[in-house]
């Protein structure tokens, strides 16, 4: 009986001192949590969904009235003519039914046009629904890029050259639309309306010349670009999601193998059960990897307003050492090399199309292309963009009539100014290229 009384009081401390422990470790990790949060309020940075919100516009400066009401009339083709708009190619035997779309979609290039000279866009979206928001205007935002470039397209083969980059100038302004949305997906879709309508311009410069102004109204449009602070801005939402999806778990309003579906990620909730992270066991542990979250975006939002080829290095090791008790956290972090690369891309792009139309200015000016990119500075541009991948000039040279500028891209070889198979890819060069 003496046995038991000593095993039975040596249970009650091991238990007493391991609730001892677990009450300080939840004490500390707690003030820990809210010294992070805090620092973050200081700082002004948003940590909840409804602090992305923005305050509504007037429907008077708003472009998206316009643009949703160009989705509402938009009508959709044939099976043929909607191969058409998607590849934006066209035989002279099928360019009929191109122009028997866009008589179709008249009304809806009229309100394109009508948006693309409202100065600030805000589609009516939810931010509070945090990663079930919906998000129906991005695809339509698409369609609608491919419909004025087939128009442009059109505009320039009737010699109306002008005009057609009068029509890249909306397509590029309403790319601009979503670019005041904090979320990832939204700058995606906004770089592939640019890339539409800057592969559209290559084209329709390669057909003939157009009025100098023309170039100078597209630069300027080009100029007005901040993908470095779009960068930031998202990461800093990303954050917010992630700081809501940590909150819903705690409160039981959804559970991991949840967040893990509208994550599209592979259930790994069966590893580590979802009560853990709710009950009063998994608390500290729960609160400790909230921190190392914040902190890990701290890191990724300082890296965003730096050159890709100053921080290549460290954003390829961004989440690679998240441990692995930190279950959530490797669910629900984006992979953020590919956002970098993204960015990094699209600036690249947009570097080789501002020179591009800088180097038509100038020969407009001057008779001929230059024989450096250094003339273009400071009178057509106040300064050359670099490449951001090498952080050197972008490569330009002269050929017959017209020339070739362009980054390496991702793999920093130079693949003579060359596409790879699969643009935006890493395979092959970032490149604008004119005949003329």
């Amino acid at each position: 009986m003496k046995k038991g009384k000593i095993a039975g009081l040596i249970l009650v401390s091991i238990l007493l001192a391991g609730l001892i422990l677990h009450t300080s470790f939840n004490f500390l990790t707690s003030r820990e949590l809210e010294r992070e949060l805090q620092r973050l309020r200081d700082s002004g940075q948003p940590l909840t969904l409804s602090e992305l919100q923005p305050a509504p516009l007037a429907d008077g400066e708003n472009a998206a009235v316009y643009y949703q009401k160009a989705f509402a009339v938009m009508l959709e083709g044939t099976e043929e003519e909607q191969k058409l708009l998607n590849s934006l190619e066209w035989t002279k035997e099928e360019e009929p039914a191109v122009r028997n779309l866009l008589e179709k979609n008249r009304d809806t290039l009229w309100f394109l046009k009508q948006g693309a000279h409202r100065g600030k866009s805000q589609f009516p979206l939810d931010y509070e629904k945090g990663s079930a928001i919906s998000l129906p205007h991005l695809a339509k935002l698409r369609t609608c890029a491919r419909l004025l470039a087939a128009e442009a397209l059109i505009q320039a083969e009737d010699g109306q050259i002008n005009e057609a980059l009068d029509t890249c100038w909306v397509g590029l302004r309403l790319g601009r639309a979503v670019r005041s949305e904090p979320l990832l997906i939204s700058q995606l879709v906004a770089f592939a309306v640019e890339q539409t309508m800057l592969t559209t311009l290559e084209k329709i410069l390669n057909k003939a010349d157009a009025d100098p102004a023309k170039y100078k109204l597209l630069l300027r449009e080009l100029n007005a670009k901040k993908l470095r602070d779009d960068l930031t801005k998202c990461l800093r939402a990303e954050r917010c999601f992630g700081l809501d999806a940590f909150s819903k778990i705690q409160k039981k309003e959804v559970s991991i193998e949840q967040t893990l579906v509208s994550r599209g990620k592979t259930k790994i909730g069966q590893i580590i059960r979802n009560w853990f992270y709710t009950s009063y066991f998994g608390g500290p542990l729960y609160k400790r990897e909230q921190v190392y979250y914040i902190r890990l975006f701290d890191k990724a939002i300082s890296l965003s307003q730096k050159p890709y080829y100053k921080i290549s290095a460290e954003v390829e090791k961004l989440g690679e050492d998240i441990p692995p008790y930190f279950i959530l956290t490797r669910m629900i972090i984006p992979a953020l090399r590919g956002v970098y690369l993204s960015f990094a891309r699209q600036e690249a792009y947009l570097g080789v199309a501002r020179l591009g139309l800088a180097l038509k200015i100038y020969k407009t000016e001057e008779g001929s292309y230059p024989e450096s990119l250094n003339r273009l500075t400071p009178d057509i541009i106040p300064a050359l963009p670099r490449d951001p991948f090498t952080g050197k000039d972008y490569i330009y040279r002269r050929e017959g009539k017209g020339f070739v500028v362009y980054s390496l891209g991702e793999n920093l070889r130079d693949d003579g100014g060359q596409w790879g198979r699969n643009r935006f890819r890493g395979e092959g060069d970032i490149v604008w290229r004119s005949q003329r």
